[in-house]
């Protein structure tokens, strides 16, 4: 008699394979999840980062169009203005030939900070047009002040004037239809 094929698998072994094969794709599928995590924390980390860049940049570009001559800031209760004054040309007089100033070019921007206690939420504008994002917002902790750069010369707490630091602490906050995402700092400095 001959003896039969025992070539196979038996039932036994094939569940063990099964189990190893699971456990596998339950840490490959765990690794994938981890991974699509962190790309979309740092998707939103980068959203917000740019979002301040580009706020940075179009209040610098605005001010350099200005070309300002006098800083101001007055702070309220849930608002932060400052007054970037563009006050007067230098011209030459047609008839005397002598350099003189000429006021009728005077010109204000303002740069201002608004927290609404409400919503819980602020937003910045530059002459009233919202420089960031509709889903994007500010919280109580975003700072908008004024340094002077010499303050033995001219004290920005006191009067206006010629020259300072702009200093934005801006507390990003992301809206997304799954909810708000908590709030990240960032400082942007303009020297003016």
């Amino acid at each position: 008699m001959k003896p039969l094929n025992q070539a196979g698998l038996t039932i036994f072994e094939l569940l063990v394979s099964i189990l190893i094969g699971s456990i596998v794709l339950a840490m490959l599928t765990s690794v994938l999840s981890m991974s699509m995590k962190a790309k979309a924390d740092l998707d939103v980390t980068n959203r917000m980062q740019t979002e301040t860049y580009i706020i940075g940049e179009q209040i610098q570009q605005n001010i350099f169009n200005l070309q300002p001559q006098s800083l101001e800031i007055v702070e309220g209760t849930n608002v932060t203005t400052v007054y970037i004054r563009h006050n007067f040309d230098y011209v030459i007089n047609p008839t005397t030939g002598v350099i003189e100033p000429d006021y009728s070019t005077a010109q204000e921007d303002v740069l201002e900070f608004v927290y609404d206690d409400i919503t819980g939420k602020g937003e910045l504008t530059y002459n009233g047009v919202k420089l960031h994002g509709d889903n994007v917002y500010f919280t109580q902790d975003t700072i908008l002040s004024l340094e002077s750069i010499n303050p033995s010369s001219c004290d920005l707490s006191v009067s206006e004037c010629p020259e300072g630091i702009i200093k934005l602490s801006l507390s990003v906050g992301l809206q997304l239809k799954t909810g708000s995402i908590t709030s990240k700092t960032y400082v942007i400095t303009i020297l003016v």
